[in-house]
């Protein structure tokens, strides 16, 4: 299992209430998942529109050694009223470590 926190830096106008974010991993090694392996920073570029719901991208690159991407184009859903675009910091860690 994994916990993180996200950071954004940039532009952030409104406010959202509740967001669900689901990440694609993909890595160019094989076999390289083990327990806790995708826990580490990542850092890339989103951006979200909301009016009541809404859908934000991201495209994060790092991890363990820099080893993973999630997922290009990673999609949210949120409620509330937002514009926002800049970069994204997720730290992401393991319950395993």
């Amino acid at each position: 299992a994994y916990f993180g926190a996200v950071n954004k830096y940039g532009l952030d106008i409104g406010t959202t209430k509740q967001a669900v974010m689901r990440w694609l991993v993909l890595t160019p090694l094989k076999n390289i998942y083990a327990p806790g392996a995708l826990a580490g920073d990542y850092v890339g570029a989103s951006a979200e529109v909301t009016a009541a719901v809404g859908a934000g991208a991201n495209l994060l690159v790092g991890g363990s050694s820099q080893a993973f991407t999630l997922q290009p184009l990673s999609l949210q859903t949120q409620t509330g009223i937002n514009l926002a675009i800049g970069v994204s910091q997720f730290q992401l860690r393991s319950t395993e470590n």
